[in-house]
């Protein structure tokens, strides 16, 4: 929803008519059956979220939900949730933790 107001073609998310939003609230009836339902209701003043910048953290938080091919969601709920679901390899940088150094000593 916000690509197209972030590359400044459109003044507004919801005027870009290829976007859900678009379509949540001027489609025809006959869209909203092909629109995934959400599993909470949307907040009041959802238009006017989408619609407010991001910040610089926001940003670099869904590059990294990217790179890692894993959910965006920001704050604790989502380490929490990591934990019901079973999420943490989602949550955590891929591959093998790096090794610590190790330390000689040889009492010399």
């Amino acid at each position: 929803m916000r690509n197209a107001l972030r590359a400044d073609l459109v003044t507004r998310a919801e005027e870009w008519p290829w976007c859900s939003l678009y379509r949540w609230l001027h489609g025809a009836a006959d869209d909203k059956p092909v629109l995934a339902s959400w599993p909470l209701p949307r907040q009041s003043g959802w238009v006017e979220c989408v619609n407010a910048p991001q910040s610089e953290a926001e940003l670099a938080a869904i590059g990294r939900s990217v790179e890692r091919g894993s959910p965006y969601e920001s704050g604790r709920g989502m380490n929490a949730r990591s934990d019901d679901s079973r999420l943490e390899l989602t949550i955590r940088p891929r591959g093998r933790p790096r090794k610590e150094p190790a330390t000689h000593e040889n009492g010399s």
